[in-house]
C-alpha cells in the first residue's frame, strides 16, 4: 500500500486542533452557552494541553487554573443540557458567547458586538488576567506557568476567531454559490421544456 504524504492541509488541521483547545483552556468560564459538541473534543484537548503544561511548568498556579476550569466545564455543560431540554437552538458546535457581552453595563455604554469581544476584548482580557497573575507569581516566588499560558492566549484567541469567520465567509459564499447554481439550472430547465 501506498503511504500518504503528510500534506499542509493536515497541518493545518493539526493546529487548528491545537488552537481551539487552547482557546477552550482559556475561555470556558468566561463564555455560556456552548453547543452540545463544542467542549467534547477541543474540551478533551484543552484538559491534556493544560495537564502537559501544569507539568512542565511546575506552577501551583496552573494546578489552581485547572480545577477552577473543570469546575466551570461541569457548569457550562450543565448550561447546555438545561438549554436544550427549554427546546433552545443551538449549533451543536458553537464556541459560546463572550459573557462581557452578557453583562449591561457593556451593553448600555458601549456599542459591543460578539465579534469585537471575541477579538478585541477577550485578549485584552488575557492580557491583564496575564498581568496579575505575573504579579502574583512574583509575590509567591512561584514559576510563571499559568502567567506564560494566558499570556499566549492574547495571541492564540484573535487567530481562532479570524479562522472561524474565515470559515463562515466560506460557508456563506458557498451557499449562495448553490443559489445562484440552482437558478440558473431551473432557468435552463424551464427554458427547455417550454
Amino acid at each position: 500500500m501506498q503511504q500518504q504524504e503528510w500534506g499542509r492541509k493536515d497541518t493545518f488541521n493539526v493546529l487548528m486542533v491545537f488552537a481551539w483547545s487552547y482557546q477552550r483552556a482559556l475561555l470556558v468560564p468566561f463564555r455560556s452557552g456552548y453547543g452540545s459538541e463544542a467542549l467534547g473534543v477541543p474540551g478533551v484537548g484543552a484538559l491534556v494541553l493544560m495537564l502537559v503544561w501544569a507539568g512542565f511548568s511546575g506552577d501551583p498556579l496552573m494546578w489552581i487554573w485547572i480545577g477552577f476550569w473543570m469546575l466551570c466545564l461541569v457548569c457550562r455543560r450543565l448550561e447546555t443540557a438545561r438549554l436544550t431540554a427549554k427546546g433552545e437552538r443551538i449549533h451543536s458546535k458553537w464556541d459560546g458567547h463572550p459573557v462581557l457581552m452578557q453583562w449591561n453595563r457593556f451593553k448600555q455604554q458601549y456599542v459591543w458586538c460578539d465579534r469585537t469581544a471575541r477579538l478585541l476584548m477577550e485578549p485584552l482580557m488575557m492580557v491583564i488576567f496575564w498581568l496579575c497573575v505575573a504579579t502574583l507569581s512574583n509575590e509567591m516566588g512561584t514559576p510563571w506557568g499559568l502567567a506564560r499560558f494566558l499570556m499566549g492566549g492574547a495571541f492564540v484567541l484573535p487567530f481562532v476567531e479570524i479562522i472561524r469567520l474565515v470559515l463562515n465567509r466560506n460557508r456563506t459564499q458557498a451557499l449562495v454559490d448553490a443559489q445562484i447554481e440552482q437558478q440558473v439550472l431551473m432557468e435552463e430547465f424551464q427554458q427547455r421544456w417550454q
